[in-house]
């Protein structure tokens, strides 16, 4: 009988497939749960692997629910805000009570029912403020312990244009700063280009509350482990290199590439079949125009540059290719990165290409 195919491009990755991201996991573990504790932003582009490192995060925290450490009872929700019904910040609350409420009815002893009643009247923050004020109360009495609300939620990008967006954020942010609540709520929102222009613009009600934290691409090591680990070591090493060199360590990518490897059959993989899936790839996803729309004109031009220089390139001379002029010039190199399409050094380094699949890709669109 043959083994399934373990590679899944399409869905967040299971436990054994999470390869390279134990470390933001650990990151976000530590000052979610840290005395003071910290909020944060996840930005990465489409398809980097924000859902699966939330999901992971979420295997992370829920068994501490049942045995909380140094006196901290964290309480993880998963919202996707594309798929719950959100349609406005009564129902968002609505949600997100009732599910804590489940939670905790027998952590805490809670009578049975609707948590709390939202009416349009109503301020959702306050009534909300109040609801989750009662159940740090009652943990502290019952179990002993500081309660933390921690929501992990999911595809933030997909509200910025709704006419109530800037209300829920004022809402989070009414929690996440007031004394009696702030230490009883953390958040970690992900989004990519959109969201997070949105909410570090001035005026905006989430700016200075969240900590930005930034997607990369996986190692080499981690993209190594990603290949051979789930199949045994068995692709020769020039295989493995080729899967490297197209992939540039995008998750999603090597995924991609592995998945119709194993379908082809391993035993028959060679460099050439690694670049005729590499040939087919924009033909068959729109996944490269989906990236392109979220570069916007600045972050593609910055991209056409570095791909017709086929080598890495200073931020100077890239603004000489384009125009000393040019705005925008660092904000897309930042996008470039957390989309996976480029990696520079540290302090500035030399900005390379890391995506070989996209070089065609992108060149088509």
């Amino acid at each position: 009988m043959r083994t399934p195919n373990p590679y899944n491009y399409n869905l967040p990755v299971a436990p054994k497939m999470f390869f390279g991201r134990q470390g933001d996991v650990k990151t976000f573990t530590h000052h979610l749960t840290a005395t003071q504790g910290d909020s944060f932003a996840l930005i990465g582009g489409r398809r980097m692997g924000k859902t699966s490192l939330l999901e992971s995060l979420l295997r992370v925290l829920e068994p501490m629910v049942e045995e909380p450490a140094r006196g901290l009872l964290p309480l993880p929700i998963f919202q996707d805000l594309t798929g719950e019904g959100v349609d406005s910040v009564i129902t968002f609350f609505r949600i997100i009570g009732e599910e804590a409420h489940y939670k905790l009815a027998d952590l805490l002893a809670l009578p049975s029912g609707v948590p709390f009643t939202l009416g349009y009247e109503q301020p959702p923050a306050p009534t909300f403020r109040r609801v989750l004020e009662k159940w740090g109360r009652t943990a502290m009495e019952k179990r002993g312990c500081r309660l933390r609300l921690i929501l992990l939620l999911d595809e933030c990008e997909q509200i910025v244009e709704q006419s109530w967006t800037s209300e829920l954020y004022g809402a989070l942010r009414y929690l996440l700063v007031r004394q009696s609540t702030r230490s009883l709520l953390k958040v970690v929102m992900t989004g990519s280009h959109r969201f997070l222009s949105q909410v570090r613009q001035r005026g905006s009600p989430l700016r200075n509350v969240l900590k930005y934290h930034r997607l990369r691409v996986l190692d080499e090591k981690a993209t190594r482990d990603l290949i051979s680990q789930p199949t045994g070591d068995v692709l020769p090493e020039e295989v493995v290199e080729a899967i490297i060199e197209q992939s540039g360590g995008h998750t999603f990518l090597t995924q991609y590439l592995m998945h119709h490897l194993w379908e082809r059959g391993l035993e028959k993989a060679t460099p050439e079949t690694v670049r005729m899936i590499t040939v087919e790839f924009p033909h068959e996803r729109n996944d490269f125009q989906d990236w392109l729309n979220g570069l916007g004109n600045v972050g593609s031009e910055v991209y056409a540059v570095l791909n017709q220089a086929r080598k890495p390139l200073g931020e100077h001379q890239i603004r000489a290719a384009m125009g000393a002029a040019s705005p925008g010039i660092l904000q897309a190199l930042d996008a470039l990165c957390y989309h996976g399409l480029i990696t520079q050094e540290a302090g500035g380094g030399p900005i390379e290409l890391r995506v070989g699949c996209s070089r065609r890709g992108l060149s088509q669109t």
